[in-house]
């Protein structure tokens, strides 16, 4: 008879940093900029895509972009204002061998506003 076993995948944490620190303005560069740790300190290989809906897979996203030695930046300009709420996603890769566990930042209100007159 076949035995069944369960797997347990490793932990890993996101982390999400978008700069200018709390705001931007309208045609401006934002970044994103996203490293994720395995609990066991293996430098993971993956993927990670921003979301602005405060969680992954609600909103318009970012990515996928690939991690390079567990961190990733991108950069963008917003043509509108906005005030949204950004979420990082991490997919680990097939060459990660299904040891470590998917997993997301913790959401960060964003805004951009009306460039500056003057």
């Amino acid at each position: 008879m076949p035995q069944t076993f369960a797997i347990t995948l490793l932990p890993t944490t996101t982390t999400l940093t978008i700069g200018p620190d709390r705001k931007a303005y309208v045609g401006h560069t934002v970044t994103f900029a996203v490293t994720v740790t395995a609990s066991d300190g293996v430098a993971l290989t993956g993927t990670w895509t921003v979301w602005d809906g405060g969680s992954c897979g609600a909103g318009t996203s970012f990515g996928p972009v690939p991690l390079d030695g567990a961190k990733a930046v991108f950069q963008t300009k917003f043509p509108s204002p906005s005030r949204k709420s950004y979420v990082a996603c991490f997919t680990p890769s097939a060459t990660s061998g299904g040891t470590y566990a998917a997993s997301s930042s913790a959401p960060q209100t964003y805004a951009i506003t009306a460039s500056k007159k003057g």
